[in-house]
């Protein structure tokens, strides 16, 4: 996982002030949720655990809800 600019963070969109590289975590847990890898899962919230906070923790939620099949 790369840490290019961990001060940019979303200007728009349900992810506003959420740091880039939290923003790509919570991506690739999605993608890996998507794909039923739980190894990857696990290393990816050890990652966003890092970085977390209520906020962000709020937007994983969020993605993983839109995900869902209705």
């Amino acid at each position: 996982m790369s840490c290019e600019d961990e001060s940019t963070t979303a200007r728009q969109g349900a992810g506003a002030g959420i740091p880039a590289q939290a923003m790509e975590t919570v991506e690739q847990i999605v993608g890996a949720v998507r794909d039923g890898d739980d190894e990857r899962i696990r290393c990816l919230l050890v990652v966003l655990a890092e970085v977390a906070d209520a906020a962000v923790l709020l937007y994983l939620r969020e993605r993983l809800n839109a995900e869902r099949p209705r």
